[in-house]
């Protein structure tokens, strides 16, 4: 799992998909998250999916965030 924090070269992507100062990520499509670099990776990925489901831990409740990409 990993923490959003605020970080300059992250905040503008990590609020436009709905994530908060403070949310504990857990999953990406299913993978767990378990490192910093992997998290980058299944995030570079979601650009080319059309659907994609992160989890997060949100103020001690577990929260699915669900998209579908409009071209």
């Amino acid at each position: 799992s990993l923490i959003y924090k605020d970080n300059f070269s992250t905040v503008a992507l990590f609020e436009k998909i709905g994530l908060k100062t403070g949310d504990l990520l857990n999953r990406i499509n299913g993978y767990e998250l378990d490192n910093p670099q992997k998290a980058f990776e299944l995030f570079g990925k979601l650009r080319l999916s059309s659907q994609f489901t992160i989890d997060v831990k949100r103020d001690s409740r577990a929260v699915t965030l669900d998209y579908s990409v409009v071209p």
